[in-house]
């Protein structure tokens, strides 16, 4: 297993070196190895990740107890849920 980073964007971008076309032509060269089984895979965003999900934290500024924080955290996760079809 290898874990590599790409050069920033910035640097990439004026070269047509986007996420896709880097794993796309990962994927073409290294199918030409027939000992293994390779797959190149988009690197997860920093700090969210492709599997760990995120943190978020809900702060009860008003003082008014916990019930209000809760609802407003189960209020995010619903809408979040209406966004991404995978939670």
């Amino acid at each position: 297993m290898v874990f590599t980073g790409f050069s920033p964007f910035t640097e990439r971008v004026a070269k047509g070196q986007s996420a896709n076309a880097i794993i796309a032509d990962m994927t073409h060269r290294l199918g030409a190895v027939q000992e293994v089984f390779i797959i190149a895979v988009s690197p997860p965003v920093r700090g969210l990740g492709n599997q760990g999900g995120f943190k978020l934290k809900v702060q009860d500024r008003s003082g008014n107890g916990v019930r209000a924080p809760v609802a407003a955290s189960y209020q995010l996760i619903g809408a979040a849920r209406l966004c991404t079809p995978n939670i």
